[in-house]
């Protein structure tokens, strides 16, 4: 991706849309159109709770992820705050270290615990590290939204939901960096501003860099990007993040989970891992040890080392 399309995609998505007729009679008017298919493509993408990939993915769909301390705060997104519903239409941002279940978290609210209630929460993520440097270049491809005058405004169109619902979650994951030219957080405020602190939705941003975090905090004087609940301490302009550590409990939930079937024992997984491991060190030490144990003892491997 260049720096040339990357502001194009932005720049051609936050041009504003005519809809003072109200959505409807937008959408009647416009749905034989690439800007009413669109709002379609989004509708069912939301209704489905699709992870969007930005890349080809061997990633399964699973109904058993770990309901790791990240899950949990973004569970408690859905909660009450003070008795009160935290606030729609606002920017949440989930700052955690490298490693420690962000993408797995988007992932397993929105594939296994989306309900809470009768209602079921609906959503889209857009995942994917090569996206970091040009995140809206990328989403707008992925929906084939390059020539739409105004996509940025048809996205949230097609995401929010009524107001007696849940709100419906856009998560960005792997928003690693401010983008060329600052694009990614001009990317955010588009979004930030087109919502209006109106729309009933959560957009959520995964990062594993505290700058990023810090600079999309500070990008609107804190009234619509604020720190994920339940994630932080101190003040929400200046947070202290919690980096909070799974379990020896969840982390051997997590071997199961990805290796169903393989340990029966999980006295055998417990001599894998230790207190203040990542799941990510954890899948890399499952690996090894399965390497490993296909290296036969008549194996090229095991005779260049005998």
């Amino acid at each position: 991706m260049s720096l040339a399309t990357g502001v194009a995609a932005l720049t051609v998505g936050v041009r504003a849309l005519d809809i003072a007729q109200g959505v409807t009679a937008w959408y009647e008017e416009n749905k034989s159109q690439d800007v009413g298919r669109l709002y379609d493509k989004v509708r069912k993408l939301r209704d489905e709770r699709t992870v969007v990939e930005m890349f080809p993915t061997t990633h399964s769909k699973s109904d058993d992820s770990v309901r790791s301390p990240n899950v949990e705060a973004l569970i408690n997104l859905f909660g009450s705050n003070d008795g009160k519903p935290h606030p729609a239409g606002v920017v949440y941002v989930l700052y955690d270290k490298r490693g420690n279940g962000k993408s797995h978290a988007g992932r397993a609210l929105l594939q296994e615990f989306y309900q809470f209630s009768e209602d079921k929460v609906k959503g889209v993520m857009f995942t994917g590290d090569m996206m970091k440097d040009n995140i809206p270049e990328g989403i707008c491809e992925k929906l084939e939204a390059n020539s739409i005058d105004g996509w940025i405004h048809v996205l949230l169109l097609a995401m929010e939901t009524l107001a007696e619902e849940h709100p419906s979650v856009l998560i960005i994951d792997s928003l690693n960096s401010v983008g060329n030219e600052n694009v990614n957080v001009k990317f955010i405020q588009a979004l930030y501003s087109a919502m209006n602190a109106e729309k009933n939705i959560f957009v959520i941003v995964l990062t594993q860099e505290k700058t990023v975090a810090q600079a999309l905090l500070e990008c609107n004087g804190g009234a619509r990007v604020l720190p994920l609940p339940g994630c932080f301490t101190g003040e929400s302009q200046s947070p202290d993040w919690n980096e909070t550590n799974w379990t020896v409990d969840q982390l051997v939930e997590l071997v199961h989970y990805k290796d169903k079937g393989k340990y029966n024992d999980d006295e055998e997984i417990r001599q894998l891992v230790h207190p203040g491991m990542t799941p990510l060190e954890v899948v890399k030490v499952v690996n090894a040890r399965k390497r490993k144990s296909h290296e036969t003892p008549d194996s090229p491997k095991k005779r260049r080392a005998s």
